[in-house]
């Protein structure tokens, strides 16, 4: 009898435990998302609809979000960014690994983020902040995104986040202040040049 309450006791702390993770990775990701979708820039148009001036956006960037990242932008971004994108959630334990031994002293010391991380880093204003704390909150809030949204929203959010200097953010606004073209118009060695 006290086995069987015992049970039940852990089972319902494993239940309240899974509902205070869901609500937390909820409230996390909305936060993120916010924080998105503050980065694109005001535009000015005409009667017509149509733009006239784009306006910096609170970094003080310039940033017009795409709705779809190319299909050869987004493959050549994995393939240089997060090569196992697709098979991880948010962290890729490897990587942790590396690092961890590499701090250690053990191996060679390689960098960790995942694009889901990086894009958190982004977000969150925390790109020169590597602390050990740090990484543990971007840890949280990259599996609070994988949880919510796909793996092509992520990297949407990523490429529309990305800083490139010049005051362009985004694959749309560095493709035009830089090559002149629309991204589909890209080449291959101007998206590695990105």
């Amino acid at each position: 009898m006290n086995f069987n309450l015992k049970k039940r006791k852990l089972a319902a702390i494993i239940f309240a435990l899974i509902i205070l993770g869901f609500i937390t990775g909820f409230y996390q990701q909305g936060q993120l998302v916010n924080l998105y979708n503050l980065q694109a820039s005001p535009a000015i148009n005409d009667r017509n609809g149509e733009m006239i001036a784009l306006e910096p956006n609170s970094k003080g960037y310039f940033n017009r979000p795409l709705e779809n990242v190319p299909g050869k932008i987004a493959a050549l971004l994995v393939k240089k960014e997060d090569r196992f994108f697709y098979y991880h959630f948010g962290i890729n334990p490897l990587s942790i690994v590396q690092s961890a031994s590499g701090y250690f002293g053990i191996g060679k010391r390689k960098a960790s983020s995942t694009i889901s991380q990086q894009l958190v880093k982004v977000l969150l204003g925390n790109e020169l902040k590597r602390d050990l704390g740090n990484k543990i909150k971007e840890t949280f809030y990259a599996l609070s995104l994988e949880v919510f949204h796909a793996k092509k929203e992520i990297l949407k959010m990523y490429a529309n986040s990305i800083y490139f200097g010049n005051l362009a953010q985004g694959i749309l606004e560095a493709s035009r202040f830089y090559f002149g073209v629309d991204p589909e118009m890209l080449t291959d060695a101007q998206i590695f040049q990105l």
